[in-house]
């Protein structure tokens, strides 16, 4: 994204929030792929498993 943080233009992964937590750009591309996902295909089972994967990833992250 070429514009300031300032300006909206959608959803923003990889926020200082979460870097500070020690995500990195792994990460943050699967969160944004279960974001993507969701959004494009809706919350299926397929798409619920693949999100809580990312979400007990981020915790086992957290935990470390």
């Amino acid at each position: 994204d070429t514009r300031k943080p300032s300006e909206t233009s959608g959803i923003r992964i990889g926020t200082p929030a979460i870097t500070t937590l020690g995500v990195n750009v792994g990460m943050s591309n699967a969160i944004a792929r279960a974001i993507a996902l969701i959004i494009t295909r809706g919350l299926t089972d397929a798409t619920r498993e693949y999100a809580l994967g990312v979400v007990d990833d981020f915790r086992n992250l957290k935990e470390m």
